[in-house]
């Protein structure tokens, strides 16, 4: 049986409609199958008694509701809605039909209480509740005839209009409980079924964002691994290039610097993958991005901006450059005809607790249903492949989720969109002096964060002192060999945790600093700097990985003297990370 109405359901046109309407689809196929299945014998024991009575007006509708019922539910042409109200109208025009002929005597406010009921259903409350109005003009149609004395069968009863008033209003009030009552069922099973759907839509995505983060993360290790020495070999040959040919590094390392981009992109995808927690001005990257997209959207898009006082938020700015760009960008391009793009941001409350929303809306040409499904799939774009690679909004959902945020798109076509983001605030407060500059003052005290490297100190030769490096890709280990050494230091390298160990315990004395990488066989990076550490308890270290997020908890738990190193890096950022980590390493020359 629930096969059955599964395939008629299918039949009547719902196989890609929502469930509540396929549920409806096969409730309809089960009223008709059941009308047809036990309506035979009724209907065939009706005609016998009626027609004895001579009333073979309802024995002619009754067979023309048969008739149609049997082609309600056959026929492959009439669509669902179509179907249902052919129903509806049957039950009550028999109804009406019988009350007219027969009066009290016969199953006819039945009929019309099921037709009501019907209507609730299959079609919703408003439909149910027309069909009980219905009932109503009936009913006082019927009784204006009671009381002219035209209605035979009412002839000869004692005060008939009023007992035929009482039914009337009995129908009604029984019609009506049972309407409403079936739509807030229906209303409540939507409601279920809906956040099912979206719960296991969300988990299906989650699960396959989880996959692709983890394909992602495996080619962005080795990319990241070829990516290092690149950006490494090039800082040091342009120390003794000529002109011309530094400006052929220059072209290398700007094409390995977009690699670098695109591989922190799909890193990404990785659920939680964000920079170690900073705080950034959400207002100040707001107006630097409204001047680059000002810079290169169509001269017909207007950028308006909208912003209060604003508290920093826990994200790095980087990270809101990332948010705010990608949002920004696709407005602007949404809009074909010209238009308006505006990005607000204000300090809100929720769940009692300070969040800094950032909304950006655009009246261009919006987005279709299926459309708007899918905005968060990587590699999902409606844009030209030269405009759009389909990781933006992925990007933004889950740097933002990471954050601790959160983020809704609204959107029509022909309206517009609609993209708002929640960030948490920080108890920090971004201030602006007499003097025009913005200054970050924090509430409390902070424990001492580890930091990526990013510039170099550029301070005269250094003593040469002994570093560790330890990495167990040869390419990446050479070339932090040969920076080590340009930077006028003695490089030992070793290519395994066990080998570092074992080196160490006996030079633990002489070595300055020790270089590893993050992930390698056997044990980590931060595993071979604590077991180092039970040998030398201050020993300076820098953790090289190209998964930050990751790294950068384990980094933490090591306390001080612990610096930590975005792979893939040049000669400047790990001179920088050598300065974190050992800052008298530079302080001497």
């Amino acid at each position: 049986m629930s096969e059955w109405t599964r395939r008629s359901a299918d039949r009547f046109g719902l196989e890609d409609a929502s469930t509540l309407d396929q549920w409806r689809g096969r409730i309809l196929a089960a009223l008709l199958g059941g009308a047809l299945l036990l309506g035979a014998p009724t209907l065939l024991f009706a005609i016998y008694v009626l027609g004895r009575r001579g009333l073979w007006s309802i024995v002619a509708v009754d067979l023309v509701a048969y008739g149609l019922t049997f082609w309600t539910l056959g026929s492959r042409a009439l669509p669902y809605r179509t179907r249902a109200w052919m129903l509806i109208v049957s039950l009550f025009t028999i109804g009406a039909l019988t009350l007219t002929l027969a009066g009290f005597r016969t199953a006819g406010p039945v009929w019309l209480s099921m037709a009501a009921l019907s209507a609730g259903l299959l079609l919703g409350v408003r439909s149910g509740v027309g069909v009980v109005i219905a009932n109503i003009v009936a009913f006082a149609a019927i009784g204006v005839g009671i009381g002219r004395g035209q209605v035979v069968w009412a002839i000869g009863i004692d005060d008939a209009l009023s007992l035929w008033t009482l039914s009337a209003l009995n129908t009604a009030m029984l019609g009506l409980m049972a309407t409403v009552s079936v739509g807030v069922l229906v209303s409540g099973l939507e409601r279920e079924a809906e956040a099912r759907l979206k719960a296991e839509a969300e988990r299906r995505r989650g699960q396959h964002l989880e996959a692709l983060g983890t394909l992602a993360g495996g080619i962005a290790h080795d990319v990241n691994n070829l990516l290092t020495p690149i950006l490494a070999n090039v800082e040091l040959l342009a120390d003794s290039s000529d002109d011309e040919s530094r400006e052929l590094l220059d072209d290398i390392r700007a094409s390995a610097e977009r690699g670098r981009d695109l591989v922190k992109r799909l890193l990404m995808l990785r659920k939680g993958e964000v920079a170690i927690h900073e705080t950034g001005d959400l207002g100040a990257v707001v107006r630097e991005v409204a001047r680059l997209v000002r810079a290169r959207a169509d001269a017909r898009v207007r950028i308006e901006l909208r912003l209060t006082a604003l508290p920093l938020v826990h994200a790095s700015s980087a990270e809101l450059h990332q948010i705010v760009m990608n949002l920004a960008i696709n407005s602007a391009q949404a809009m074909s005809s010209g238009g308006v793009v505006v990005i607000e941001a204000e300090r809100v409350m929720r769940d009692g607790l300070p969040f800094v929303r950032l909304r950006v809306r655009d009246n261009g040409d919006g987005m279709s249903p299926d459309t708007l499904a899918r905005v968060f799939e990587p590699f999902f774009t409606t844009k030209a492949a030269q405009e759009g690679t389909g990781l933006g909004l992925p990007t933004v959902r889950n740097l933002v989720l990471a954050l601790g945020g959160s983020i809704d798109i609204d959107s029509a076509r022909g309206i517009g969109t609609v993209v708002t983001v929640m960030i948490p605030a920080s108890r920090a407060e971004a201030i602006e002096g007499a003097d025009g500059v913005r200054r970050q003052v924090p509430s409390a005290p902070r424990r001492p964060t580890p930091t990526s490297a990013t510039g170099p100190d550029a301070r005269g030769r250094v003593a040469p002192r002994t570093i560790l490096l330890v990495d167990d890709e040869p390419v990446v280990l050479e070339t932090a060999r040969r920076v080590v050494a340009a930077l006028g230091h003695q490089a030992v390298a070793v290519s395994s945790a066990a080998a570092a160990e074992a080196w160490f315990a006996e030079h633990a004395d002489d070595c300055a600093l020790v270089i590893t990488d993050y992930r390698m066989p056997g044990r980590t990076g931060t595993q071979m700097i604590a077991a180092l550490r039970r040998l030398r308890e201050h020993l300076p270290a820098v953790v090289v990985s190209g998964f930050v997020a990751e790294a950068a908890r384990d980094v933490r738990s090591l306390g001080v003297k612990t610096a930590l190193l975005s792979k893939p890096y040049g000669m400047a950022d790990l001179k920088s990370a050598i300065d974190d980590a050992c800052p008298r390493i530079a302080a001497r020359g």
